[in-house]
């Protein structure tokens, strides 16, 4: 991607004259050529192992199922970011509401106003220790050429990073036993690359007062760097129902594969 990621794009990508509001973090860029073994933080038992990979491999089954689009996409240009231009199907429409609203881009499926694509940005800089956490992260997985699994000690540091009013309080972070309700709960989460940068991809499920699904998700947390710090992209594909899910979640692997970075 441009230079206002957190990791330095490969020598090929990178850009000779930086914008003077973005700073880039002078990171080795994703390796495949030195793969290491992955290996997991002690004190994970086996059983947990086991559960991430299950849900890391219903995950890929989800994509696998569902055929390539073959809509006719159209350009939609994103005015702030380290994104410029995303490409949705006809068959999305751009909810003017909401962005003058709530300050985000949000697109709903024609017909289907339940089942959105949403683009928000952090409003605040990453805390240093966050930052480092996702630093940590990051060089954990970078010379792994296959998704990397984050475990539920990764999750929680990261809170701040997903939101700590929304996603970040999770099932990791919000026991059973804490003051605060569990709004979200993951079903998986992994590093993965996007045009040569680090990004997390999270899919689970918003949860209401009963602890009942609410709205399924699946979305991608793209950092990246400004004068002002570390701050977050979300760019996420929800529905109401498991079933309008299950049959749009592959579109957002499918604007994450021709998105276009911001110049």
């Amino acid at each position: 991607m441009n230079n206002s990621f957190v990791l330095t794009p490969p020598p090929s990508l990178y850009r000779s004259e930086p914008e003077q509001n973005t700073a880039p973090l002078n990171l080795p860029p994703q390796e495949h050529q030195q793969a290491e073994p992955a290996q997991t933080a002690q004190g994970h038992s086996a059983s947990h192992i086991a559960s991430a990979l299950h849900s890391l491999i219903e995950y890929k089954k989800g994509y696998e199922k569902t055929p390539p689009l073959k809509r006719q996409e159209v350009a939609h240009t994103l005015p702030l970011g380290p994104v410029r231009t995303i490409f949705l199907g006809k068959h999305w429409q751009e909810n003017q509401f909401a962005g003058k609203i709530y300050r985000r881009n949000q697109f709903e499926i024609v017909g289907d106003s339940s089942t959105r694509l949403t683009v928000r940005l952090s409003r605040l800089a990453l805390s240093e220790k966050t930052r480092r956490n996702l630093i940590s992260v990051v060089e954990q997985g970078r010379f792994r050429p296959n998704n990397h699994i984050l475990f539920a000690d990764s999750i929680e540091k990261l809170s701040e990073f997903f939101g700590s009013a929304t996603i970040g309080r999770n099932q990791y972070t919000c026991p059973a036993n804490s003051s605060q309700p569990k709004l979200f709960h993951f079903d998986a989460a992994t590093l993965i690359w996007v045009k040569g940068q680090a990004t997390i991809l999270v899919e689970g499920k918003f949860q209401n007062e009963s602890g009942n699904p609410s709205r399924y998700f699946v979305g991608a947390f793209i950092p990246y760097e400004t004068e002002r710090g570390t701050m977050v992209m979300e760019l996420a594909l929800t529905a109401a129902t498991r079933e309008a899910y299950l049959l749009h979640k592959a579109e957002l692997k499918q604007v994450l594969a021709t998105l276009v970075p911001a110049a």
